[in-house]
């Protein structure tokens, strides 16, 4: 049974490493179609296999660097939006303690008024 099983790991390691190739085959055939089809644009016939290969392989790295920068760039904006909504609720939390010893002063306030009003009234008795 392990056997069985060994056999069918590398069997499915081996189909996903073809699709892999079969995928990486695929791009590298875009890639120099397009390079093919610039340098025509440019040179007309005037170019050989290196300079399509040359070419391919600079469209490939600036496409790498396009896709690093945008993956930095959305690593940053969701680092700021982390940030300010910890600043938002940090505000709302100072807001709110504020607004609670605002009301706890303006009800000692009120209680010390209503203490002297009492004790005015048993000091006039």
């Amino acid at each position: 049974m392990s056997r069985l099983l060994e056999v069918y790991e590398t069997m499915r390691k081996e189909a996903e490493a073809a699709e892999v190739q079969s995928n990486l085959k695929e791009m590298f055939s875009k890639y120099a179609e397009t390079a093919e089809s610039l340098l025509a644009e440019e040179y007309g016939k005037d170019y050989d296999v290196n300079d399509v290969a040359s070419l391919a392989n600079g469209l490939m790295v600036r496409d790498a660097e396009i896709v690093q920068e945008q993956e930095k760039v959305a690593e940053y904006d969701s680092i700021g939006r982390q940030l300010a909504h910890t600043y938002f609720e940090n505000m709302k939390k100072e807001a709110a303690e504020k607004k609670e010893k605002k009301e706890k002063k303006e009800s000692s306030k009120e209680e010390a008024l209503e203490k002297i009003k009492a004790d005015s009234k048993r000091g006039g008795e």
